[in-house]
């Protein structure tokens, strides 16, 4: 990517040049992809999508994987991040389309969504919605369509702090997504002391529950949930989901901490210490 860790980005790129970045076809390596949305961005909300930018390169995502769509920055200008387009739902769906054509099954999603969301009836059933830059809302059925139409991934990592945002991780948190929320989703969120420190969690080896040198999603929203003043005091839930997987076993770092193979040898057992930055390293272990 071209532009650099500015408020703005610096070259004048349109979201459409940054996705000509992307791989042109699917390469089978283990890349790492970020999308982070604010719709109706307040000064808690920049300082989210702040935070978790610097955390995820920390996590060795690579700048050109990393796509924000965020409002008019306003109050929330003097946060730095680069900004690729307002959160539209346009914009959102040319993002993850682009996604769907260049993940394969070696690969991450992060997706993070922060600002306002609302909940209300739709086609019959009660659903949460993200609030967007245009007024526009998009909803969890909208969103997990989106979300099901990346065909080949390793594993997708999906957080929503916004009021009601469990009604997303209710709708999408299994087969290849876990998925986070501040709250539940009949249940407002309130300030950003859970996604502070949800992020937070990655730096801090107090986070590192079971002391194995790694921190697991599961832990990650533990220690969040823990540290979260409103969640302690009852007045929000944090809600994890992940149907099909174990998120104890969900790294950011490299998605899978163990991996089962039939047949396998002690030289292809590989810490992910040994990769290079930007790349999802496995530990292999033999099947028992």
């Amino acid at each position: 990517m071209k532009n650099t860790n500015n408020s703005q980005n610096s070259t004048n790129e349109t979201l459409e040049d940054r996705l000509v970045d992307l791989p042109s076809e699917k390469n089978y390596e283990s890349d790492k992809y970020a999308v982070l949305i604010s719709g109706r961005t307040e000064g808690r909300h920049a300082e989210n999508l702040e935070t978790a930018y610097n955390a995820l390169i920390g996590q060795g995502f690579l700048l050109e994987n990393i796509f924000i769509l965020d409002n008019e920055r306003g109050p929330a200008a003097r946060f730095e991040y680069p900004v690729d387009a307002p959160a539209t739902k346009e914009n959102i769906k040319i993002v993850m389309e682009n996604i769907q054509q260049t993940s394969d099954d070696k690969d991450l999603l992060f997706l993070y969504v922060t600002g306002h969301g609302g909940r209300e009836k739709v086609r019959g059933e009660y659903v949460s919605t993200i609030l967007l830059s245009d007024g526009e809302e998009m909803d969890e059925i909208e969103m997990d369509n989106l979300l099901e139409g990346i065909e080949e991934l390793r594993v997708g990592i999906l957080v929503f702090d916004q009021c009601y945002g469990g009604g997303f991780v209710e709708r999408s948190g299994d087969g290849r997504y876990v998925a986070v929320s501040a709250s539940k989703p009949n249940e407002v969120s309130y300030s950003n002391t859970f996604p502070l420190a949800f992020f937070n969690a990655w730096e801090d080896s107090e986070s590192d529950i079971n002391k194995d040198g790694r921190i697991s999603i599961q832990e990650t929203f533990d220690y969040a949930t823990e540290n979260d003043s409103y969640a302690n005091d009852g007045d929000q839930m944090p809600l994890i989901r992940s149907e099909d997987m174990n998120s104890e076993e969900i790294f950011i770092d490299n998605i899978y901490k163990d991996i089962i193979l039939e047949d396998i040898s002690e030289e292809n057992i590989i810490s992910a210490t040994d990769n290079k930055e930007g790349e999802i390293g496995y530990f292999f272990h033999h099947k028992i």
